[in-house]
């Protein structure tokens, strides 16, 4: 999706996939500095548990398109200045 792609190269602080109708009902990437270097830290919430990954900031699109559409969700952007919503 374009749109993802366009998003991600904002470099958002926070991207917000909710609403899934897959294993995880939501799935959190907030914008960190790991060891120096920009990445995205995920937070992959299921019905009882939340796993933890890091990202490289350039794996954002992928990762958001495949939540995006494998898992149904809904999508909320939120940088510094803007909110946007996509459904």
């Amino acid at each position: 999706m374009d749109i993802i792609k366009e998003i991600a190269e904002t470099h958002p602080h926070k991207v917000v996939l909710s609403n899934g109708k897959g294993e995880y009902k939501k799935i959190i990437f907030a914008r960190k500095v790991l060891k120096g270097r920009n990445a995205y830290q995920l937070e992959k919430y299921t019905q009882t548990q939340v796993f933890h990954e890091n990202i490289e900031e350039g794996r954002l699109a992928d990762l958001c398109n495949y939540a995006f559409f494998k898992e149904d969700m809904s999508f909320n952007l939120k940088n510094l200045f803007q909110e946007k919503m996509i459904c």
